[in-house]
């Protein structure tokens, strides 16, 4: 299996009613809400997701999508490289790993060990 695409998807809500300062990011100011998603596609029809940060898609775009593009999705550890030299971006590997989970027919809690299967109440 090879990665054959690699877009990212810019998402912007409508603007607030009032400014928001939020608490969890000290001294900005937001008037609307944005994200983006990472979308990854396989040679085998294997489409991944991941999220993202808006300021992560020049990097995904600029400096990941053409290091990847080729790649086995299931080298992680290889790609791994790829995001800490980039300075993160990191939705692009979620991608990937809902790529092998989807290629295994495998939850990713199974793949990463299966010590639970829900969330203790």
């Amino acid at each position: 299996m090879k990665i054959t695409a690699i877009e990212t998807i810019r998402l912007q809500g409508p603007e607030y009613p009032e400014i928001l300062h939020p608490a969890w990011a000290p001294g900005s100011v937001w008037t609307r809400f944005s994200s983006s998603l990472i979308k990854v596609e396989t040679d085998e029809g294997i489409v991944g997701w991941g999220g993202a940060y808006p300021a992560d898609l020049a990097r995904v775009n600029e400096v990941i999508a053409p290091m990847l593009i080729g790649k086995d999705p299931f080298l992680l550890e290889q790609h791994a490289r790829i995001f800490r030299n980039a300075g993160g971006a990191w939705g692009t590997e979620i991608a990937l790993w809902d790529i092998i989970g989807k290629a295994l027919g495998q939850p990713l809690f199974r793949l990463w060990g299966a010590y639970r299967d829900r969330v203790p109440w």
